[in-house]
């Protein structure tokens, strides 16, 4: 399934991108779904943790670019 995804071109590398960034979507949908980004204590909260949010834009921001740097790696004459 995931070969017919090393073919060249910019549908390719945007569908990489899309698979990517729809499995963190569901990933983070369910950690934020079950209450799992909920902390129980806060007095051990440090004051320079970044809000749960962010954390998870960072994360959708990485697997975008995990899946460029797979495409690039992949597909023959890319780019």
């Amino acid at each position: 399934m995931f070969a017919s995804l090393n073919k060249p071109g910019a549908l390719w590398l945007v569908l990489n991108v899309l698979l990517a960034v729809g499995a963190a979507l569901v990933m983070n949908g369910l950690i934020f779904g079950l209450g799992w980004n909920r902390s129980t204590d806060y007095a051990t909260k440090p004051s320079f943790e970044p809000p749960g949010y962010v954390v998870g834009l960072v994360w959708e921001g990485l697997f975008a670019l995990m899946a460029t740097a797979r495409w690039l790696l992949n597909s023959p004459n890319s780019l």
